[in-house]
């Protein structure tokens, strides 16, 4: 049931904010379901939009693995030669 919710939440958050190259599904939780969440009610309900379901649709999802991302973002803020 909770990756039914997650799923209508981020695609509500998706139509917000209007992204369209991707949705990144972090936290300690979610990395941890691996295969369950694959096979979960989260996309099915992430599609459910009504009037936005074809939009939904085409943005992808990703399950953010790695164990410090933002810390790997912030150090290429320093190391890309800036």
């Amino acid at each position: 049931m909770i990756c039914a919710i997650l799923g209508a939440a981020a695609a509500n958050l998706v139509v917000t904010l209007g992204a369209r190259e991707g949705c990144y599904i972090g936290g300690g939780i979610v990395p941890r379901l691996g295969e369950y969440f694959a096979r979960s009610p989260f996309r099915a309900r992430f599609e459910h939009k009504g009037r936005f379901s074809t939009y939904v649709a085409a943005v992808p999802t990703y399950v953010i693995l790695a164990e410090t991302p933002a810390l790997r973002g912030l150090a290429t803020l320093f190391t890309d030669g800036r």
